[in-house]
């Protein structure tokens, strides 16, 4: 928003707190997630020791605070605040991430970095015939093709530099990583190498969905027609989900349980959507 205006609006004390609420609650999350894996999760079955309660607790936690973070943000934040606002690609002409904060921009190299490094493990095990969780060598393929737009979308310098005079192309490749998420949701699915009755299999389509959610609502964000309100619910509602399981299976990883290699993977390339989700969340406020 125009930095005249900033803390101006009516909403501003309301977003703020919304915004610390989603932060408070990744914390709390990541906490309860790291405590499930390390003391109950057993990678050799996908499953959580029998008699363990937390991880049911912290998955329904995760989807009621989700829930309600979203309808607070359509609830309290009303659709405009009556003060002119600036988007960041109309200040001076300029395309948006030449006028963005410094943290946004290294979130987005580092989540595009990740994402690569991500296609290129996958690459290897694809071609090693190392792969243990895709349901098909054609959807492992897709997959990998779909990897470059997704790394793009976070690269909008580059796509500028490769299509002079394409200022939407950057968007398009975002709209084609969006295909990444719904076949890795559909393979999340079908996939027999994690027990269909785990709650690590429900969780992984969790983030997957609520990730996803968030980027198509930035996507649009950067169109002639922003729908702002959902932007901001879509990014609380995914952040704490994405952080907080991000950060139990990294501890699931450290403490040597790891379901596989391409699922480990996966592991890091959202913890590059978890920095890039905190970034947009806490360093921007023209929503």
């Amino acid at each position: 928003m125009d930095i005249k205006n900033k803390g101006l609006e009516p909403s501003y004390k309301i977003k703020c707190a919304l915004r610390l609420s989603s932060a408070l609650s990744a914390l709390v999350l990541g906490v309860m997630f790291s405590l499930a894996f390390f003391l109950h999760f057993e990678a050799d079955t996908s499953l959580f020791k029998s008699g363990s309660r937390l991880i049911y607790v912290t998955e329904i936690l995760s989807l009621v605070i989700s829930a309600i973070l979203a309808v607070l943000a359509f609830v309290l934040v009303p659709k405009s605040d009556g003060i002119p606002q600036v988007f960041p690609e109309e200040a001076e002409y300029k395309p948006y991430y030449k006028v963005e904060p410094m943290p946004v921009k290294l979130s987005r190299y580092f989540a595009a970095a990740l994402i690569l490094a991500e296609w290129a493990v996958r690459f290897y095990f694809m071609i090693s015939g190392k792969l243990q969780i895709f349901i098909s060598p054609f959807l492992a393929s897709l997959m990998l093709v779909l990897t470059v737009p997704l790394a793009l979308f976070f690269l909008p310098e580059i796509v500028n530099k490769l299509t002079p005079g394409y200022e939407k192309t950057h968007l398009w490749c975002g709209m084609l990583g969006i295909g990444w998420f719904v076949l890795n949701v559909i393979n999340n699915y079908f996939n027999n190498a994690v027990a269909h009755s785990s709650p690590y299999r429900a969780l992984c389509q969790l983030t997957f969905l609520t990730v996803m959610a968030a980027l198509i609502y930035e996507i649009k964000f950067h169109t002639d027609a922003p729908f702002k309100r959902a932007r901001l619910a879509s990014l609380l509602a995914a952040f704490p989900v994405s952080a907080g399981f991000t950060v139990g299976r990294v501890i699931m990883l450290i403490s040597g349980k790891a379901v596989s290699p391409d699922d480990t993977a996966l592991v890091f390339i959202f913890v590059g959507f978890s920095v890039y989700l905190g970034a947009k969340l806490f360093c921007y406020d023209e929503d």
